[in-house]
């Protein structure tokens, strides 16, 4: 076997990967990233049937000195951008991410700055998807490819389930095919990824794996609640000495979700129709009327009204007096492209002498800003007080 032959081996190796990975996806869009245009790309042939492919932009692979590295970057992440955001106003959303062999640097850091953005990457890709890089003759853990894959499991995806792992393909150092995968919202990874790799008629072996950053459910509501009478109440020692072998009981403490306060007629509120702890803005508006059942019609700034809904999903607008501290989620006021006022999710990093603050919006990878008080509230809400646990 020589390199050459491993690189023609690539695609069927590949598709078997993906498809197998979206076993619940009929028939998935992929995104195809090729190096030069007048070269091979084998991954094209990994998803043929429905494919967005994305060639090496020429001006990157140019000798060309008058222009700029950077511009050179931007114009290519300018146009690929439309191209990938017209494809999938026509096709759908992207399920499967595939970096050809001969794909640059140049790329990786293109998709990234694509993908970035939250509200972008919800509009482009599915919620279950996978990103598959390649590598032939060296180790992927030492690549810009394995880093990557890092950035989409650090950055973009925090929340359980997600993977990245590394699979060899081969037995011959020389012709080592590595594949790097990372996978969200895939809650049967591990059995699904054994399942391809005895469908693929190759010798591999899986390296290395690690989950998401946050092993968290927001707004999680437990099936069952324990009462004291349940936990047995004997004294230590007569538990200590009645264990049997293999034998063993946890003590978990279960928290009770208390409702938060209803909002009267009129009331200023910032409303949020995204329905994530990290992800979505948030809009302002008055409360126009609600149900008994916990639904609320929301008249908007801008005029038009959002009908039924949830509280969870609503801020009462109370601007805090006291200060903020490190850590604190909160909503930072923010213009649109069309000076709407807008609220995005993030929190305080910094206090400054000068009465202002430090903050990190969850939906940018880079950067800080800086805001004043009156351009924040507090994320969270407490609980009706009327409640009690």
């Amino acid at each position: 076997t020589t390199a050459a032959s491993t690189l023609v081996e690539t695609a069927p190796i590949v598709g078997t990967l993906a498809t197998l990975l979206l076993d619940s996806r009929a028939d998935p869009i992929s995104l195809v990233i090729c190096g030069d245009q007048n070269k091979p790309c084998h991954a094209r042939d990994a998803l043929p049937r429905r494919s967005i492919t994305l060639y090496t932009c020429p001006e990157l692979l140019s000798d060309d000195v008058e222009t700029s590295k950077s511009q050179k970057m931007m114009d290519c992440w300018s146009s690929l951008q439309t191209g990938v955001v017209n494809n999938v106003g026509e096709m759908g959303k992207i399920s499967a991410v595939i970096f050809d062999i001969n794909a640059p640097q140049e790329m990786g850091q293109i998709v990234h700055k694509i993908f970035q953005s939250g509200l972008s990457r919800n509009d482009l890709l599915e919620s279950e998807h996978v990103v598959l890089t390649m590598t032939v003759d060296k180790p992927i853990e030492s690549t810009w490819q394995d880093s990557l894959l890092e950035r989409f499991r650090t950055e973009m995806a925090l929340f359980n389930p997600t993977y990245h792992t590394t699979v060899n393909f081969g037995s011959d150092a020389s012709t080592l095919l590595s594949i790097g995968v990372f996978s969200a919202g895939n809650d049967e990874f591990y059995s699904r990824l054994i399942k391809a790799t005895k469908a693929i008629d190759v010798e591999s072996e899986i390296l290395d794996s690690k989950s998401g950053v946050v092993s968290y459910v927001p707004d999680f509501v437990p099936s069952k609640f324990v009462t004291n009478d349940m936990y047995d109440i004997e004294p230590s020692i007569e538990q200590w000495l009645g264990q049997e072998l293999l034998a063993q009981q946890a003590i978990l403490q279960f928290e009770i979700k208390l409702p938060k306060p209803s909002i009267p007629d009129k009331h200023r509120v910032l409303f949020n129709d995204y329905s994530h702890n990290w992800y979505g803005t948030w809009l302002p508006g008055r409360v126009k009327s609600s149900s008994n059942n916990d639904l609320y019609n929301i008249a908007l700034k801008g005029g038009g009204v959002r009908e039924g809904i949830e509280r969870d999903l609503i801020r009462k607008f109370v601007q805090s007096t006291t200060p903020y501290k490190f850590g604190d989620r909160v909503l930072i006021q923010r213009g649109d492209d069309n000076n709407a006022e807008v609220w995005h999710q993030g929190s305080i990093t910094a206090a400054n002498d000068d009465g202002t603050y430090k903050v990190r919006l969850f939906q940018d990878s880079y950067g800080e800003s800086v805001v004043t008080q009156d351009e924040l509230i507090h994320q969270f809400e407490a609980p009706d007080p009327n409640e009690s646990s």
